[in-house]
C-alpha cells in the first residue's frame, strides 16, 4: 500500500511518554501500579539501587532526564525554584506531586488518575516545564521556563 492509498486516521502510534521516578518516591507499592497502568517508567533505584543512604543530587537527575528526554517525577518541591536553571538547561518536564506525606499507595492514584491530563499538557506545552499534581490527582499549574523567565498558567 503506498503512503497515498493509506486510508485516514491511520498514523503512528502515539508514542508513550518516558518518566523517571525521583528517588523521593521509590517504594514498590508506587513503582509496580505506574507500570500496570501503562506508565514508561525508569525509576531512581534502577539506575542506583535501593541504597537508603545514598542520594545523587537533584541536577544530576535533572541532566540525566534531560539527556534521555524523560519526563522526571518528583515530591521535591524545591526543584521548580531552586533548580529552574537546571530545568530550563535539560530542556524537560517535570510532574510534581504537591504534599507527598499521604503515602505511596496515594502517590501512585493520583499519577494514574493524572496520567492522561499531563500527556495532554505535555503535548500542548513546550517544554521545559512544571506540572504540579493535587492530593486528588488533578493538576493545579504548568510553569514554563523560558530564557526570559517563567510562566505559570493555572489549571481548572
Amino acid at each position: 500500500m503506498s503512503k497515498q492509498s493509506k486510508p485516514i486516521g491511520t498514523g503512528k502510534r502515539p508514542r508513550k511518554v518516558p518518566y523517571y521516578l525521583d528517588r523521593n518516591l521509590c517504594s514498590d507499592d508506587t513503582i509496580d501500579p505506574l507500570r500496570a497502568a501503562g506508565f514508561r517508567l525508569t525509576t531512581y533505584w534502577d539506575d542506583y539501587g535501593r541504597v537508603i543512604r545514598q542520594s545523587i543530587p537533584d541536577p544530576s537527575i535533572i541532566a540525566v532526564c534531560g539527556e534521555r528526554k524523560q519526563v522526571l517525577i518528583t515530591s521535591d518541591g524545591r526543584l521548580e525554584y531552586t533548580y529552574a536553571i537546571d530545568i530550563l538547561n535539560a530542556g524537560i518536564g517535570v510532574v510534581l506531586l504537591v504534599r507527598n506525606n499521604d503515602g505511596a499507595r496515594s502517590w501512585a492514584r493520583r499519577l494514574i488518575a493524572a496520567k492522561e491530563t499531563i500527556e495532554e499538557k505535555l503535548a500542548a506545552h513546550r517544554k521545559p516545564l512544571l506540572i504540579r499534581v493535587a492530593l486528588d490527582g488533578t493538576l493545579t499549574q504548568i510553569r514554563l521556563y523560558r530564557k526570559k523567565g517563567s510562566r505559570v498558567i493555572s489549571v481548572h
